[in-house]
C-alpha cells in the first residue's frame, strides 16, 4: 500500500513515473530535449505538462498502490525504494528496542547497557530484516 511507503519511496516512484511522462511527451514532439523546440512549442509543451501531469500523477499513485501490494512489483521497485522501506522498518525496530530499555536515545544508556543494546541490534536485526523481506516479497 502506498501509505506504508516512506516519503522517499513515494518520491522515487513518482520521479520514475514523471520521467516516463516527460519522455513520452518529448516523443510526441519528436525531439530529444525541450531545448530543440521553438519558443511557441516550448510554451505549449510546458503548458501541457502543467495541465496533464496532475492527472497522470494520480494515476501513477494508484498504480504504485497496486505495485507495492504485489510481489512481482516488489522485484521491480528501485533499489532506492526498497532501501527506503527497509530504513523505515529498521527505525521501527530500533525505536522498539529503545522502548525496551526505557530510554529515548542510546546516549542515555550506561556503557555496559550500550554494549548490550547494540549487541541486540547486531544479533536480531538480520533476522528481522530477513522476515521483512520475505513478507514484502510474499505480499
Amino acid at each position: 500500500m502506498i501509505e506504508s511507503l516512506s516519503a522517499k519511496a513515494k518520491l522515487s516512484l513518482l520521479q520514475k513515473e514523471y520521467r516516463k511522462f516527460f519522455r513520452a511527451l518529448l516523443k510526441e514532439y519528436k525531439v530529444a530535449s525541450p531545448a530543440k523546440l521553438s519558443i511557441a512549442d516550448k510554451k505549449e509543451f510546458f503548458g501541457r505538462i502543467k495541465k496533464e501531469w496532475p492527472k497522470a500523477k494520480k494515476a501513477a499513485l494508484k498504480t504504485a498502490t497496486a505495485s507495492v501490494s504485489s510481489s512481482v512489483e516488489w522485484e521491480s521497485l528501485s533499489a532506492k525504494a526498497k532501501l527506503s522501506l527497509l530504513q523505515k522498518e529498521y527505525r521501527k525496530f530500533f525505536k522498539a528496542l529503545l522502548k525496551q530499555y526505557k530510554v529515548t536515545s542510546p546516549a542515555k544508556l550506561s556503557i555496559d547497557d550500550k554494549k548490550e543494546f547494540f549487541g541486540h541490534i547486531k544479533k536480531d536485526w538480520p533476522k528481522a530484516k530477513k522476515a521483512i523481506l520475505k513478507k514484502a516479497k510474499a505480499a
